[in-house]
Formats: structure tokens, sequence, C-alpha cells
């Protein structure tokens, strides 16, 4: 008979908690739904929002353009930049809050049309009145293009759809208020019903019990099949140092089998001893406080809460070696204290190999790119010789053709002079790369006349300059006189600064400043802000100054 009350009992409470669950997915429905209409009536009014800023954006532009018309105030098309930002940013929202609104997508492709149109229109009617074009202005002004009406109908359109959808979205809320009341109701209902079926407490505890047990059994195994399926080493210790777990990759790195070292050993079995008494001492000092070379310098860290991941060396029961990357954290109680010491360790051994293939890979490309420079560098002169014959036997034919009057011939020797000249000099930046990254790279040291090197510099320099509506100025002093220094390399800096300077700079200044300054005491000509030094060991300073981006 007690089973039999047992039984129902059970039954009873099993159907009080159907019609609980039932109840609480009703609730939970009725509240998705109200949730949903709130979010959808959210973004509608955002929507509906929107529109009404596409529309006040489009008047504003139209009235910046107006008044800046009537009176030439710069502070209108301001406004009108504004109104012209404005509009795209509500552009943007409205199909982003109208995303899933055929009817309103397939408009506003016509709004944004007719918008932009406007305020474009707008914008060339601002630029047309700053340039003085008065009957230009007047006739944009008379444009259709100009029109506010039909994108002010349109958009009455696309509110009106979008209040229609606002009032639908709030009716589905009242609806969905409404049943989430009565669905309410039924669950205080049903929680009271459930409440008068204590007396099946007992059942409950012990079936609770029972399923407790098994689920606990269940995530034991769980955990056991994680634990031996890992990849890497997992090895738990007491409080003591004792191994208590040996998972099974651990027992296929280091050789041994479990029931060899748990509670019977310590990790530091399979640890270097010397490498031990290193990390000791090493913690030695970073902790402030002694740290004996045994166990405590695994768990040292751990104890103070610290993270604690290094590489180490275990070693096999066989003797040989492999590096790990090891991590040790402390397991704790409820209260917080230390019960053991949790150790996780993953084989470097491939790592380590892969970094030396790519040492040694790196080495290999370094020789190679070593070689290369040295050759190119080695290689200059018998690259070059054979250019400079040509360009000299082209230029001697070349007055052979123009003292017999062959002017073609002459032209056509020009060209080849010029390609070589162009060749060699390609060249001879190709080998002073490579001189340089050879360590080769030498100066030519002469005298030469500091103001006659200026004056070809800024010959070559001055049409690109002055192209971008550039002034060239060049400040020389008389007293420059000569300077010793590698003319060629000079120049070439020179150029390489003006041309970039007249590059990135439009409608400003370009200067070249020569200036000579007695060298300090000590000034070996080798400090930065020394190009060059003069017989009497001046200094000649090139300053390039530009009003541009750079």
């Amino acid at each position: 008979m007690n089973k039999m009350v047992e039984k129902r009992v059970a039954l009873t409470f099993f159907l009080a908690l159907c019609l609980l669950a039932v109840a609480r997915f009703v609730a939970y429905q009725t509240t998705v739904r109200y949730v949903t209409h709130t979010e959808r009536a959210s973004e509608t009014l955002s929507a509906l929002l929107a529109l009404h800023g596409i529309e006040d954006a489009v008047f504003q532009a139209d009235a910046a353009q107006r008044n800046y018309v009537r009176t030439s105030d710069e502070s209108f098309p301001q406004a009108y930049q504004t109104a012209k930002r404005d509009l795209a940013q509500h552009l943007t929202n409205v199909r982003q809050l109208d995303r899933d609104d055929t009817y309103i997508l397939e408009r506003l492709g016509e709004v944004e049309r007719l918008g932009t149109q406007k305020v474009e229109v707008s914008g060339e009617i601002i630029d047309l009145h700053r340039r003085g074009e008065v009957a230009e202005v007047n006739e944009q002004t008379r444009s259709p293009r100009n029109r506010i009406g039909p994108i002010r109908t349109l958009l009455s359109d696309l509110k009106r759809h979008d209040n229609e959808e606002l009032a639908s979205y709030n009716h589905a809320m009242r609806g969905a208020r409404r049943r989430g009341t009565t669905a309410a109701v039924i669950i205080t209902l049903i929680d009271f019903a459930i409440l008068t079926l204590g007396f099946i407490a007992l059942n409950r505890y012990a079936t609770a019990r029972r399923d407790a047990e098994e689920s606990l059994l269940k995530t034991t195994a769980v955990q056991q099949a994680i634990f031996d399926a890992a990849d890497y080493s997992i090895i738990s210790c007491a409080a003591d140092g004792t191994i208590q777990t040996f998972n099974r990759a651990a027992e296929r790195w280091l050789g041994y089998e479990a029931f060899e070292l748990i509670r019977r050993s310590t990790p530091e079995v399979f640890h270097d001893a010397h490498e031990i008494a290193l990390r000791a001492a090493q913690l030695t000092r970073e902790l402030g406080r002694p740290v004996s070379a045994d166990f405590e310098t695994f768990v040292a860290k751990a104890r103070l809460g610290m993270p604690d991941e290094r590489e180490w060396t275990y070693v096999r029961k066989d003797g040989s070696r492999f590096p790990v990357l090891l991590s040790i954290t402390a397991i704790r109680d409820v209260a917080g204290r230390i019960t053991g010491f949790l150790g996780i360790a993953s084989d470097l051994s491939e790592r380590h190999r892969f970094a030396q293939e790519l040492k040694h890979a790196k080495e290999s490309a370094e020789a190679s790119s070593r070689a290369k420079s040295s050759f190119l560098a080695n290689m200059s002169h018998e690259l070059r010789t054979p250019l400079n014959a040509i360009i000299g036997y082209s230029e001697m034919l070349k007055e052979d053709a123009e003292e017999d009057g062959q002017a073609q011939q002459a032209e056509d020797l020009e060209r080849i002079r010029a390609a070589g000249q162009q060749l060699l000099a390609l060249i001879s930046d190709v080998l002073d790369l490579s001189k340089v990254e050879a360590g080769k790279m030498s100066l030519f040291l002469e005298p030469f006349p500091v103001e006659q090197l200026v004056r070809d510099v800024a010959s070559t320099v001055r049409p690109l300059v002055e192209k971008n509506r550039n002034r060239f100025e060049v400040i020389c002093p008389d007293d420059t006189a000569d300077m010793c220094a590698d003319q060629a390399k000079v120049r070439q800096i020179l150029l390489n600064l003006l041309t970039n300077a007249g590059k990135f700079t439009e409608a400003g200044v370009v200067c070249l400043e020569v200036a000579r300054e007695s060298a300090a005491p000590g000034n070996n000509g080798n400090e930065p802000g020394n190009v060059a030094h003069s017989p009497a060991s001046d200094v000649v300073c090139f300053s390039v100054r530009d009003t541009g981006i750079g």
C-alpha cells in the first residue's frame, strides 16, 4: 500500500511539475514576444526619427544655401556641410533600422537619390555664389533639381508607413502584456498547488540523492576519460609533494607506470637536480626569502597565488631528456586552504626543432644576401667600364655627325648617349646600395665650389618644385667658397631632399639655404648635423625647408 501511495504521490508531483513547465514555457514565449515587439517598436521609432532627420537635413542644406546667397556669411557653408553629413548618417540609420522592411528599402533608394541631388545642388549654388557667378546661381536656384517637394512627398509616405508599423507593434505589445498577466496568475496558482505537495519531500529527497550519485559516477567517468586522453602530462600532488595522479601522457613521455610514483615519490624524480638548484637560487633572489632546492622550488610562486609557467627539462626513466613548458597551479578548498598542486606540461621538442631549423634558414639567407652584396660591390668597376666606353664613343660619334651636318644621325647618337647615362645611373644606384649592404661604401673627397653645386642642383629641381605652384627660394651667401666632400653624394642628397619637398608641397614655399659655420671644439665632423668640412675645418650646413605636409 505504501508503495502504491508513493507512486500516486510521485505521479501527482510529476503532473504538477509538467503543468508548471507548461506555464513557464507560456510565460517565456509571452515574454519573448513582448520583448520582440518592444525591440521592433523601438527600431521603428528610431527609423521614424531618422526619416525626420533626413527631411531636416535637406531643409537645413536648402536654408544654408539660401541664407548664404542672401548674406554671404561663411558660417552658412559650414551649416551646409553639417547638414550634408547628417543626411548621409540618417540614410545609413534608416537602412540599418528598416533592413527587414521591403516597403521602406524599395523606396529608400529614391529618397537617397532625391536628397543627395538636392543637397548637391545646394552645394553647387554655394560654390557659384562664392565665385560671383550670379546668373548661374539664379539658373540653378530655378532648376527642377533644386525642388524639395518630391522628396517631402516620398518621405511623408515612408513616415506614414512607419507610423502604421509602430501602431501595429504597440497593439501587439499590449496583447502580449495582457497574456503575460494571465500567465503570471496561472503560474502563481500552480506554484501554490505544488507547495501543497510537500508531503512527498522524503520521496523527492531519496530520488534526488540517487540521481546525484548516478550523475557523480558519470561525471567521474567523463573526467577520467578526458584525463587519460589528454595529449599533455597532468600530474597532481598533495600539499607535501607526494604524487597523487599521473595520467597516460605522463606515462608515455617519462616511461614510468603510474603505480610506480603515485603516493611513493615527488616530481623531483623526473627533474634535473642542477636545474632545480638554479631555479631555487633565482626564486630566493626574486621572492626575497630562502627557497629550498626541492619540491618547494616548483610550488613557491603557486603558494602565493602567482602565475608560474616556465620551461623545464624532464628526465625519462631511461635517462634521456626533453624540454617541456610546465604550468603549476595551487588547488584550494572552499575555505581557500591549499590542498595540493596541479602541474600541466606540454612537450616543446618539436617547437625547439622548428626554431633551430628557422635559425639555420635565416643564417643561410643572410649568408646568401652577403655574398650577393659582396659580389655586386666588387663588380662595380667591371659593370661601369663598358658603359663608360659606350657613352664616350657615342659622344665622339655625335660630334663627328654634327660636324658633317648629319642632324638625324646626331639625334640618334644623343639618344644612345642619354640611354647609356640613365643605365649608368641606375647601375650606380644598385651598386651603391650593394656596397652599403656589403660594408664597402667609400667616399671620394675632393674640393669643389659650393655655389656652383647649389646652382646645378637648383636648376635641376626648379621645374619639379614649381610644377605644384610652389615658390623656390635659394639662399647661398658669397662667402661659402669651396668645400671638401664627395660631390656626387652631396648632390644626390640635396636632390632627394628637394624632390621630396616639392612633391609633397602645393602652392607653398620650398627653400634651400646654405651657411658656413665654425666647427665646435672637438667636433670631428662625424656627429649628427655635420655634412662636410671645409679645409679650414668650418662646417657647411645645407637646410631644406618646405610648407608641405612633410
